[in-house]
């Protein structure tokens, strides 16, 4: 006998649990299931076919909402009043619901932000993840489900590849990790809004989702319709891609399993991890990059590390084998040290004023950074009408593109909140500002290098080399920016 569109979906919402190790029956002794609902169309489809399939059963279903706080008032709590109302109505259909509201300081996610140098969508989620962990644990939960679905997995691969993610950040939604479980994966939006007008359900809409300032944003209302009308398929194809580059990984893994590395604790009680495994001098390059990855998560870095920088830590490695050097590396709370047949990874110790990275050129030569190689050649065509200083002495390339020409010496570093830089008509803008009008996230902006020339008393900010994470540059060239 056929399925109605209804049964069909919540059979796939069993077979999504039942793949994450949740059977839902008479015989299992899991009794407990919790649910994280905002009040989107995602999670009131996952409350709603839960309900459906455990009311016959001796279950309790556990729903927690958080309160984010980070928008008006009206449109945050509504959410939150929504989800309860639900919950009430399932109540008196027989369902067996204990509902659960999580309320985040209003500001404290900003503060979070700020003080973290993190976007609101990663100081939002470092909230919710914790209210998300004591839920569990004042429940005693076996199980909390998330409403990720299809085209959620699909968005996340999407952007771990535009952001040349390590190999070892590329992984899109886990299904299962923990006590947390994503039954909805196998789903995608259009038959989660189906069902929901089969049954006359409404949802609510975050005002930020069509705020396409955030990277998921823009994927999601524009490049992902473009694809949609131009290339058919193309979301198969990235899919299983996706689950191909998956058991690669696996494999990749068997192998750097293999080789351990040591963990102790310095006197702050923060981990040290370092290596001395001859395997992993002679490993292949991929081994060797899920290794340093591996080590570097232990640690707890703050912030996603990118492919070219461990790719730069291994360039080094080659040197240090060769030499007696000792080399450092440093990104975001993470700093690497290289000597012979020695890897050590521990947390940097920040000082109040420190920048990220900042690194004074005094000569010619080639210069090997994180976000690409800085080469310095001496210009021979100078100016040498002192009174019309338009061209300095050497011409400043990025990966062998000419980007400017300026004096000896002159700085390398990551922008500050109060840098400024000259415009078109002789005016100054905020650099803070020209990173909006870019739409690039908080937590990416301190990558981007700056070029401070110290000619002059003022040592003015002459470019902004945003095209090394593939924005635009800014550079002043005779009064006059070059974009």
């Amino acid at each position: 006998m056929n399925k109605n569109p209804s049964q069909s979906f919540e059979c796939k919402v069993k077979d999504g649990l039942a793949l994450c190790g949740c059977h839902i029956d008479k015989t299992s002794s899991t009794k407990k299931i919790g649910i994280a609902v905002s009040g989107g169309a995602d999670s009131i489809s996952l409350l709603f076919s839960l309900s459906s399939l455990l009311k016959d059963t001796e279950w309790t279903l556990y729903v927690i909402s958080v309160n984010h706080n980070i928008r008006p008032e009206n449109e945050t709590y509504g959410d939150v009043l929504f989800v309860q109302d639900f919950c009430t109505r399932l109540q008196k259909e027989g369902v067996s619901i204990h509902f659960h509201c999580a309320e985040i300081k209003r500001g404290a996610i900003e503060d979070y932000a700020v003080e973290n140098k993190c976007g609101i969508e990663a100081a939002a989620r470092h909230f919710r993840y914790k209210s998300f962990e004591d839920f569990i644990k004042n429940n005693q939960l076996d199980f909390l489900c998330l409403a990720h679905n299809k085209d959620d997995q699909l968005e996340t691969v999407l952007m771990r590849f535009l952001q040349s993610s390590s190999s070892g950040n590329r992984k899109g939604i886990l299904r299962k990790r923990g006590k947390y479980i994503r039954p909805l994966l196998d789903i995608s939006r259009a038959e989660i809004e189906e069902y929901l007008l089969n049954h006359n359900l409404s949802w609510r809409t975050d005002s930020t989702n069509l705020d396409d300032v955030y990277f998921r944003n823009k994927l999601r209302l524009k490049l992902i319709p473009f694809l949609n009308e131009n290339f058919k398929d193309w979301q198969s194809g990235v899919l299983n891609g996706y689950e191909k580059s998956v058991v690669e990984d696996d494999f990749i893994n068997s192998f750097a399993e293999k080789i351990e590395y040591d963990v102790s604790f310095d006197e702050n009680n923060k981990k040290i991890v370092s290596l001395k495994d001859n395997q992993f001098f002679c490993a292949h390059k991929a081994i060797q990059l899920r290794i340093l990855f591996n080590m570097v998560k232990e640690i707890g870095a703050e912030n996603r590390i990118p492919y070219v920088f461990l790719q730069d830590v291994l360039k080094s490695l080659s040197v240090v084998q060769n030499s007696n050097r000792t080399i450092q590396k440093s990104f975001s709370n993470i700093e690497i040290i290289l000597k012979k047949n020695n890897v050590l990874i521990k947390n940097r110790v920040k000082k109040h004023t420190d920048t990220l990275f900042f690194d004074i050129i005094e000569e010619t030569g080639e210069y090997d950074y994180f976000f690409g190689k800085i080469s310095v050649r001496k210009n021979q065509n100078i100016n040498q009408d002192n009174n019309q200083r338009l061209d300095a002495g050497c011409k400043v390339f990025w990966n062998d593109d000419y980007t400017c020409n300026l004096e000896l010496p002159f700085c390398v570093r990551s922008y500050q909140p109060f840098d400024v830089i000259e415009t078109a008509d002789g005016g100054y803008k905020k650099i803070a500002d020209v990173y909006n009008d870019w739409q690039i996230p908080v937590e990416d902006r301190w990558k981007i290098p700056v070029l401070q020339t110290f000619y002059g008393s003022e040592q003015k900010i002459t470019g902004i080399l945003g095209k090394t994470f593939g924005y635009k540059n800014w550079i002043i060239k005779n009064r006059r920016i070059s974009e």
